[in-house]
C-alpha cells in the first residue's frame, strides 16, 4: 500500500524564506512538534513536516518543505519548487531586509518555477 492509498489528496507545499524568519518554529508547532522548538538550528537544504487533515470529508496529507533561506543552498531551490502545489513566504518584521529578500530572491524564483501559483 502506497501513501496515495492512503491520502485523497496530497498537497506539497514550499516554505521560504530568509534564514532565521521562523520557518522551521512555525511548522514544528503546527505539525505538533513543540517540544523541540527551543533547539532549532539553522536548516541545511531542507527539511520536511507532514501533517494529515481532514477537509470536507477527505483526507489530505500537506508535504511542508521547509527550505533553507541561507544563499549557498539557493543553487537547488529551482529542483525542490518543482510539484509544489503552494507556497508560503516569511518574513522577520524586525528584519527589513528579510522582506526585501522576498521580493528580491524569493517571488522571482516562485513566477520562474511556478507561475500558476502566484
Amino acid at each position: 500500500m502506497s501513501a496515495n492509498d492512503l491520502f485523497e489528496y496530497i498537497f506539497k507545499i514550499v516554505v521560504l524564506g530568509k534564514s532565521k524568519t521562523g520557518k522551521t518554529k512555525l511548522l514544528k508547532n503546527y505539525v505538533g512538534e513543540e517540544g523541540t522548538i527551543d533547539s532549532i538550528t539553522p536548516t541545511i537544504g531542507v527539511e520536511f513536516f507532514t501533517k494529515k487533515v481532514l477537509v470536507d470529508n477527505h483526507t489530505v496529507l500537506l508535504q511542508f518543505w521547509d527550505i533553507s533561506g541561507r544563499s549557498q543552498f539557493r543553487s537547488i531551490v529551482d529542483i525542490l519548487l518543482k510539484g509544489a502545489s503552494a507556497a508560503i513566504l516569511m518574513f522577520n518584521k524586525r528584519d527589513p531586509s528579510s522582506l526585501k529578500e522576498i521580493r528580491e530572491i524569493w517571488l522571482p524564483l516562485l513566477r520562474n518555477n511556478l507561475p500558476n501559483i502566484i
